[in-house]
Protein backbone atom coordinates (compact mmCIF):
# COMPACT_ATOMS: atom_id res chain seq x y z
CA UNK A 1 0.00 0.00 0.00
CA UNK A 2 2.37 2.26 0.99
CA UNK A 3 4.57 1.75 -2.45
CA UNK A 4 1.52 2.43 -4.22
CA UNK A 5 0.68 5.79 -2.33
CA UNK A 6 4.09 6.94 -2.33
CA UNK A 7 4.79 6.07 -5.99
CA UNK A 8 1.63 7.72 -7.14
CA UNK A 9 3.03 10.91 -4.73
CA UNK A 10 6.09 10.82 -6.97
CA UNK A 11 4.12 10.74 -10.37
CA UNK A 12 1.58 13.53 -9.80
CA UNK A 13 4.42 15.89 -8.58
CA UNK A 14 6.72 15.08 -11.69
CA UNK A 15 3.75 15.69 -14.09
CA UNK A 16 3.09 18.82 -12.49
CA UNK A 17 6.65 19.73 -12.95
CA UNK A 18 6.49 18.92 -16.61
CA UNK A 19 3.22 20.60 -17.14
CA UNK A 20 4.70 23.81 -15.38
CA UNK A 21 7.73 23.94 -17.31
CA UNK A 22 5.49 23.02 -20.74
CA UNK A 23 3.27 25.92 -19.60
CA UNK A 24 5.69 28.39 -19.40
CA UNK A 25 7.73 27.31 -21.90
CA UNK A 26 5.45 27.59 -24.58
CA UNK A 27 4.57 31.31 -23.39
CA UNK A 28 7.97 32.49 -23.45
CA UNK A 29 7.81 32.96 -19.83
CA UNK A 30 10.86 31.23 -18.71
CA UNK A 31 14.31 32.33 -19.52
CA UNK A 32 17.80 30.58 -20.48
CA UNK A 33 18.83 29.59 -16.86
CA UNK A 34 20.72 26.78 -15.46
CA UNK A 35 18.02 25.28 -13.06
CA UNK A 36 14.73 24.86 -14.67
CA UNK A 37 13.47 24.26 -18.18
CA UNK A 38 14.95 21.56 -20.84
CA UNK A 39 19.07 22.45 -20.82
CA UNK A 40 20.96 20.54 -23.69
CA UNK A 41 23.40 22.23 -25.21
CA UNK A 42 21.25 23.23 -28.19
CA UNK A 43 18.85 24.73 -26.28
CA UNK A 44 21.49 26.72 -23.86
CA UNK A 45 23.15 28.16 -27.12
CA UNK A 46 21.00 31.10 -27.62
CA UNK A 47 17.44 32.48 -26.14
CA UNK A 48 16.14 31.83 -29.73
CA UNK A 49 17.11 28.32 -29.42
CA UNK A 50 15.93 28.04 -26.10
CA UNK A 51 12.31 29.32 -26.72
CA UNK A 52 12.15 27.70 -29.92
CA UNK A 53 13.13 23.72 -28.10
CA UNK A 54 10.21 24.64 -25.35
CA UNK A 55 7.94 25.60 -27.58
CA UNK A 56 8.13 22.44 -29.73
CA UNK A 57 8.41 20.81 -26.60
CA UNK A 58 5.31 22.13 -24.97
CA UNK A 59 2.85 19.90 -26.72
CA UNK A 60 4.25 16.28 -25.73
CA UNK A 61 5.34 17.42 -22.32
CA UNK A 62 1.76 18.12 -21.43
CA UNK A 63 0.82 14.47 -23.32
CA UNK A 64 3.62 13.00 -21.27
CA UNK A 65 2.28 14.51 -18.00
CA UNK A 66 -1.45 13.36 -18.82
CA UNK A 67 0.00 9.91 -19.11
CA UNK A 68 1.94 9.93 -16.04
CA UNK A 69 -0.97 11.23 -13.95
CA UNK A 70 -3.37 8.45 -15.76
CA UNK A 71 -0.93 5.94 -14.50
CA UNK A 72 -0.44 7.59 -11.04
CA UNK A 73 -4.27 7.20 -10.63
CA UNK A 74 -4.30 3.46 -11.59
CA UNK A 75 -1.36 3.13 -9.08
CA UNK A 76 -3.26 4.78 -6.13
CA UNK A 77 -5.87 2.51 -6.67
CA UNK A 78 -4.18 -0.61 -6.89
CA UNK A 79 -3.41 0.24 -2.87
CA UNK A 80 -6.85 -1.53 -2.18
CA UNK A 81 -5.58 -4.66 -3.55
CA UNK A 82 -4.76 -7.05 -1.25
CA UNK A 83 -1.33 -6.62 -0.04
CA UNK A 84 0.34 -9.45 1.59
CA UNK A 85 4.04 -8.80 2.90
CA UNK A 86 5.17 -7.76 -0.51
CA UNK A 87 3.38 -5.22 -2.64
CA UNK A 88 0.57 -6.93 -5.50
CA UNK A 89 2.27 -7.67 -8.56
CA UNK A 90 -0.09 -5.27 -10.15
CA UNK A 91 0.96 -2.46 -8.18
CA UNK A 92 4.77 -3.46 -9.01
CA UNK A 93 3.79 -3.25 -12.65
CA UNK A 94 2.13 0.19 -12.37
CA UNK A 95 4.98 1.58 -10.57
CA UNK A 96 7.71 0.73 -13.16
CA UNK A 97 5.85 1.24 -15.73
CA UNK A 98 4.86 4.97 -14.27
CA UNK A 99 8.04 5.98 -13.32
CA UNK A 100 9.44 3.74 -17.41
CA UNK A 101 6.89 6.25 -19.06
CA UNK A 102 8.94 9.25 -16.84
CA UNK A 103 12.20 8.45 -18.40
CA UNK A 104 11.55 7.50 -21.97
CA UNK A 105 9.26 10.45 -22.33
CA UNK A 106 11.26 13.00 -20.90
CA UNK A 107 14.48 11.51 -23.97
CA UNK A 108 11.33 11.67 -26.30
CA UNK A 109 10.78 15.28 -25.15
CA UNK A 110 14.46 16.25 -24.69
CA UNK A 111 15.06 15.50 -28.36
CA UNK A 112 11.86 17.27 -29.09
CA UNK A 113 13.29 20.29 -28.05
CA UNK A 114 16.89 19.94 -29.26
CA UNK A 115 15.62 18.96 -32.59
CA UNK A 116 13.84 22.51 -32.66
CA UNK A 117 16.60 24.40 -31.27
CA UNK A 118 19.05 23.23 -33.58
CA UNK A 119 16.66 24.56 -36.22
CA UNK A 120 15.75 27.98 -35.38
Amino acid sequence: MVLALVGAWGLVTVAAAMWFVARVGERGDLPRNGLVGIRTSTTRASDRAWAAGHRAAAGPARTLARVVVGLAVALAVSALLPQGEQPHPVTVGLFALGYSAVLLGALLVTRTASRAARDA
